[in-house]
């Protein structure tokens, strides 16, 4: 049980509030930048050119910073492309990017959480509704009469019961149910517009000569969102390398 809830706390605590944090590309000696509907792309061109952009520009520090690359193969041979060919660096230190199948299986992890914390909420409600109907009742008399020779007699005491209204009882089991059916219902919503959201994340795909591709990379949240860093990402296209930097600091 201690396990259940430390798992439920840790989903509720990612979801939770972050500072603003903010992740600008900076063009390198050799490199163009333009703009696509008002954000910044870096052009970095060679045998094969290279476009990268921050997909959040602004983010929550509690969220994943997301890039976006697009690249040409502009040799006269095919080459296989995915996150493997693409390295970050945060302040000189090497940070995670995530992968397609490690994504999925955090979906598939916060959805078996957010099915315990349900199912653990429908059981309290089934129990708080099995008792719906069910009403104590307690109380006090007092009462005096005369008996045939005339003399008073004084009797007092206390009484208690309880009674049962089953219409009272199936109507909040009726109300129990139909919540707990909308808490799945929410979590399975929330799983397929997860799922939806890494549908453009990189995965490992030929590209012919000539052809344009493009993806979203994912890193790992940044460390000390507070202070500003240094963020270079290396793509690497066989021998050629194409180095962007980016900078991430804490806005208003």
């Amino acid at each position: 049980m201690k396990k259940i809830i430390l798992g439920i706390l840790a989903v509720a605590l990612l979801s939770g509030c972050g500072s603003n944090l903010k992740l600008t590309p900076e063009p390198q000696k050799g490199q163009k930048k333009v703009f696509n509907n008002g954000n910044e792309v870096v052009v970095s061109s060679k045998r094969s050119s290279v476009l990268l952009s921050s997909l959040t520009p602004t983010y929550k520090s509690n969220t994943k910073p997301k890039i976006f690359i697009g690249l040409k193969n502009r040799t006269s041979k095919s080459f296989n492309f995915s996150t493997e060919n693409v390295q970050a660096f945060v302040d000189g230190k090497p940070h995670k990017i995530y992968t397609y199948e490690e994504l999925a299986d955090e979906i598939e992890t916060s959805k078996k959480w957010a099915a315990v914390g349900a199912a653990l909420s429908g059981m309290g409600r089934s129990m708080s509704a099995a008792n719906a109907g069910t009403t104590y009742h307690s109380g006090t008399y007092n009462s005096s009469s005369y008996n045939t020779y005339g003399t008073n007699s004084y009797s007092s005491g206390s009484y208690s019961g309880y009674s049962y209204n089953s219409a009272a009882t199936q109507q909040a089991r009726d109300a129990s149910n139909a919540q707990t059916q909308a808490d799945f219902k929410a979590i399975k919503d929330k799983e397929q517009a997860s799922l939806n959201s890494i549908n453009g994340v990189v995965r490992k795909t030929t590209i012919s000569p000539n052809r344009f591709y493009s993806g979203t990379i994912v890193l790992e949240s940044m460390e000390n969102p507070k202070e500003t860093h240094t963020l270079n990402m290396v793509v690497t296209l066989g021998n050629e390398k194409h180095n962007f930097i980016l900078k991430n600091y804490q806005v208003k």
